[in-house]
């Protein structure tokens, strides 16, 4: 069994699943009791979006062991995955108090918490791990990225040096300091990343977050032709990828399905539910705005900004059994009109209530959550949209430029974000006309340039009282406005296409 063990280790390092799962497998055949291996195959099943597969099998485990803290930490994070807050946070108070705790399991812990949004707890548990193990590299980079959650740059910026003098491969840490600040000429880091990228490319090719990091430093001061040529292998290696169908997600038949079937039908006004938190769904493209105006709103004093702990998306894929690593598609959209939309919608009010912290307004944050706004709708007919735009050609250059994290956003090049975005602004216009007085468009170089009157106008829509508090924070900066002019060539394709979209055909 030695042998299998260490064949599945191997196996998950390397990303293989399968095997790795097979091997877990053969091990139990052999002792079904074998705690280690079952242990691995619940971690499998969290990392293939199997949340209460993976549940169930830790929860086992538990049975014969329950003071295992490795294992409560693990079922923390999932039960945090599957959208069950409270059991996530019961759990790891639970974890918390078992004895013999070391560095890694209060540095998982403390992870949880963070996405929790108590960062404070969250600060305390990284203190706690660090103090143990003061020369891990990844505690340092967890606990820079609770400072910055926590509004502490200063902080973060120290926690992730540290990071980076015990670990300088870690490209995490790059690319989250380099976006702490806008960089200048008197202090950035080109040189050190200049160093490591072509270190890289000698090994093993580009290393997307470090050039990322690159990138964002040059733009920081200008050098846009330089920025643009560090972006150029990152977006060859998408393109690559793409051509062997790892983004093989159809959107042009997602928005068909979305417009085809969420008509006003199906759109009918239903009862209002009569008492509790209102929920706000802040939605729109990713890089349009969205984290920005649910920060500030999350300042009301009536308002809780849950970021995106609530995840509608989660419970509709819990209530279809579908795998939350799976992409929004059509398929799921014909899947989820036969849904019971009324238990769906009490669901997601049991989170918001506990979520809420008292404050009668609960506010997600959630861009992709606008391909979702109709079923949203229709589960809560007492939500409230904000649905915030952005000069469509900014918003591609700014997705362009991110790490390649949302499966469902063909980021090889500029062109394809462009007839996604294409795709989006069809079905928003779609979508407006069905749910009139529940949805407002909030323009972000208004927010920008004009916060304080752009957020009255929010609040007169929500039905609050406008509150000197959401100035509060650090000061909004219009660079980023127009930001795509100072590559036009590079993005005339993705501009011809979607000024060929508002030409109509």
């Amino acid at each position: 069994m030695q042998r299998l063990w260490q064949r599945g280790i191997w196996h998950a390092r390397n990303e293989n699943l399968e095997a790795a799962q097979a091997c877990f497998e053969s091990i139990l055949a052999r002792d079904p009791k074998h705690g280690p291996a079952r242990f691995r195959l619940s971690m499998i099943a969290a990392r293939r979006g199997r949340f209460e597969e993976a549940v169930a099998m830790a929860e086992q485990i538990l049975v014969d062991d329950p003071n295992r803290p490795e294992v409560l930490a693990h079922l923390a994070r999932c039960h945090l995955l599957a959208g069950d807050l409270d059991l996530s946070r019961q759990t790891a108070e639970r974890a918390l108090a078992t004895p013999a705790q070391d560095a890694v399991v209060i540095d998982s812990l403390a992870v949880v918490f963070t996405q929790l949004g108590d960062l404070p707890r969250a600060l305390n548990l990284f203190d706690q791990a660090i103090a143990r193990q003061p020369d891990q590299a990844s505690l340092h980079y967890n606990r820079a990225i609770a400072f910055r959650g926590d509004g502490q740059p200063e902080e973060a910026e120290r926690d992730l040096e540290v990071c980076l003098t015990l670990n300088p491969l870690h490209s995490k840490a790059h690319w989250a300091l380099a976006g702490l600040h806008r960089v200048t000429p008197e202090h950035n880091h080109l040189d050190r990343l200049r160093r490591l990228e072509q270190a890289t490319a000698a090994a093993n090719g580009t290393d997307e977050l470090v050039s990322l990091a690159l990138f964002k430093e040059l733009d920081d001061l200008g050098k846009n032709d330089e920025a643009w040529a560090a972006l150029t292998p990152i977006l060859q290696r998408r393109r690559a990828a793409a051509g062997q169908g790892q983004h093989g997600t159809d959107t042009d038949a997602l928005f068909g399905a979305l417009i085809r079937h969420c008509d006003a039908a199906f759109l009918a006004p239903a009862a209002l539910a009569s008492q509790g938190q209102t929920p706000i769904f802040v939605i729109g493209m990713p890089r349009a705005g969205i984290a920005l105006l649910g920060r500030q709103l999350g300042r009301h004093s009536q308002v809780r900004a849950s970021g995106t702990r609530v995840g509608f998306a989660r419970q509709l894929r819990r209530q279809l059994a579908i795998s939350g690593m799976r992409p929004f598609d059509a398929a799921m959209v014909e899947a989820s009109l036969g849904t019971d939309f009324a238990a769906l919608g009490e669901r997601c009010r049991d989170i918001l209530a506990k979520e809420s912290q008292g404050k009668a307004f609960v506010c997600e944050s959630q861009p992709m959550d606008f391909l979702m706004a109709a079923l949203i709708a229709r589960a809560l007919p007492e939500a409230r949209f904000l649905h915030v735009v952005r000069d469509p050609l900014d918003t591609c250059l700014s997705i362009l430029t991110q790490p390649g994290n949302e499966v469902l956003l063909p980021q090889q090049d500029a062109e394809a974000i462009a007839s996604f975005h294409v795709g989006y602004q069809a079905w928003m216009q779609h979508l407006h006309p069905l749910i009139s007085g529940r949805i407002l468009d909030v323009h972000y170089e208004s927010l920008v340039e004009k916060p304080e009157m752009v957020l009255r106008v929010v609040c007169a829509f929500l039905g609050l009282r406008y509150e000197s508090s959401l100035r509060e924070g650090p000061a909004l900066h219009k660079r980023r406005i127009g930001r795509s002019r100072a590559y036009a060539g590079p993005l005339a394709a993705a501009k011809k296409r979607l000024q060929s979209a508002l030409a109509g055909p």
